[in-house]
């Protein structure tokens, strides 16, 4: 999980209960923070905040649930980045055990949130996608840490 979530207008629109003409004409001069092939990508914080300046603001829940989970994705990589940097497998099982990792079931319960906020056909996909955000930065812990699991200790 070492990139954080983009969109595009069409997946900005669908989280944020907005018609697709309406943040396009919101990200119109807003540069994009990536580019997928050929199509424009965008944080969605930078996307509500074209919609407010533009006038075409988001509902308040999802202006909340995009903040909340802005703000649980950039805490979940400030964990990881430290755990990176730490010099011994000692000290990052120590940070790790210290509590910081709860960042990442934080992330896992903002991500849940957001999914409560899609329409029903939309929530499979999301959650997919979001296992495999939060699966990838729990298996970078455990790679980081060297975390050893038996099969047994996985069943109680």
């Amino acid at each position: 999980m070492s990139e954080q979530k983009l969109f595009s207008i069409n997946a900005a629109a669908d989280i944020l209960e907005r018609d697709r003409a309406t943040i396009t004409r919101a990200v119109r001069n807003l540069p994009p923070d990536s580019r997928q092939g050929n199509h424009p990508r965008w944080k969605l914080a930078n996307i509500v905040a074209a919609l407010r300046q533009s006038g075409g603001s988001a509902a308040p829940r999802m202006i909340e649930l995009a903040d909340e989970l802005e703000a649980t994705g950039a805490e979940a990589m400030e964990v990881l980045q430290r755990l990176r940097d730490l010099p011994t497998v000692t000290k990052r099982r120590e940070y790790a055990q210290s509590g910081a990792c709860k960042a990442i079931g934080r992330l896992h319960e903002a991500l849940e949130a957001c999914k409560q906020s899609l329409k029903p056909t939309e929530r499979d996909v999301w959650m997919i996608a979001a296992d495999v955000a939060v699966g990838q930065a729990v298996a970078e812990v455990i790679r980081l840490c060297n975390f050893k699991f038996k099969p047994e200790d996985l069943t109680q």
